[in-house]
């Protein structure tokens, strides 16, 4: 009865979420069942003090591109601040407990770092604020789910699946839109990027838009990289019996994005495969090189593009989305 009254919670999850998409008549009507269903969820359990956030964030892009009201485009990073201070208040009375202090510590070394060394690479301070915030709010996620763990082991596992069962959910729209079944207008994208060449430049093909990000790529990447995980774990059964089928349509929507970073992450998944078959240290040792091998060429040397990987994700990726992010 337990996994039958959690699998209504997760569909009213869904249908909430919907409603808030393609209900933009009234904006409280839209999120007066999201909210319902978020507060009936952490009665029933305060592991949705994490999976509320796992499910709504991957439709981030999608509610921002219905409504202007800030609240509402903020509901996913909102979501997660509100289950922190919940939880840090309310089931935990003012205590982090869940975290050695030298760890936390060293998150939070982490934390000032990448900001440092992100500011660096844009150099320019009013990015200042939106990188806190972008940085920040994975690190609240992080501590809230620590501490949910350790009244419940099998958390990450739901939470893998209930996350990627989300961004598939996404896949499936992006794929409805772009065979023109539904319409969703997308205003945050530019139309230069519609196009791609694809092995001679005189065939251009219309790339599928994801829904996930202004950074097609890195969406891409995500989605093709979560539908292996979904074919590789199809024994797993939280709420489907079988998610190959789930698996394939996200392999196969990131293809039809026409992005250079489904070729990477074939390329990794291909050399974790062969090394994965055995088990003696040497084969790790030499997944281990080889991995790091890979990662090498690909940040450093030339590849599909006219400068390396690790510079095209910082000039391009990371000061649009900051861009994106300050002028919400």
């Amino acid at each position: 009865m337990k996994i039958k009254k959690n699998n209504i919670i997760i569909s009213f999850y869904f249908l909430s979420l919907i409603n808030l998409i393609f209900n933009p008549i009234n904006i409280l009507i839209a999120l007066i069942p999201l909210i319902a269903v978020f507060f009936f969820s952490l009665i029933n359990s305060t592991k949705y003090l994490v999976i509320s956030s796992v499910i709504i964030y991957p439709f981030w892009f999608l509610i921002r591109n219905e409504y202007e009201n800030i609240y509402i485009i903020l509901l996913p990073e909102l979501t997660i601040i509100f289950c922190f201070i919940l939880n840090f208040i309310v089931f935990r009375n003012f205590k982090i407990k869940m975290l050695d202090k030298y760890i936390f510590y060293s998150f939070i070394l982490y934390l000032i770092f990448s900001i440092l060394i992100s500011l660096y690479h844009i150099k320019d301070i009013n990015f200042l604020i939106p990188l806190i915030r972008m940085f920040l709010i994975p690190l609240l996620f992080l501590i809230t789910l620590l501490s949910v763990l350790k009244k419940n082991k099998n958390i990450l596992k739901e939470v893998l699946h209930l996350g990627i069962l989300s961004f598939g959910f996404i896949s499936i729209l992006a794929l409805l839109n772009h065979f023109e079944f539904i319409f969703i207008e997308i205003k945050y994208h530019n139309l230069g990027d519609i196009k791609r060449s694809f092995l001679s430049s005189e065939n251009q093909y219309t790339r599928l838009d994801l829904n996930l990000s202004g950074a097609w790529g890195s969406a891409a990447a995500i989605i093709f990289s979560f539908g292996s995980i979904l074919i590789f774990l199809k024994k797993e059964k939280f709420y489907f019996f079988n998610y190959t089928f789930l698996g394939i349509i996200m392999i196969f929507t990131s293809i039809l994005t026409l992005s250079y970073s489904v070729v990477l992450s074939l390329i990794i998944i291909f050399v974790l495969l062969i090394f994965s078959i055995q088990r003696k240290w040497y084969y790790n040792l030499a997944l281990a090189l080889c991995s790091l091998t890979v990662i090498y060429f690909l940040i450093n040397i030339k590849f599909f593009l006219e400068e390396s990987l690790l510079d095209y994700f910082l000039r391009r990726y990371l000061k649009t989305y900051i861009e994106f992010i300050s002028n919400i």
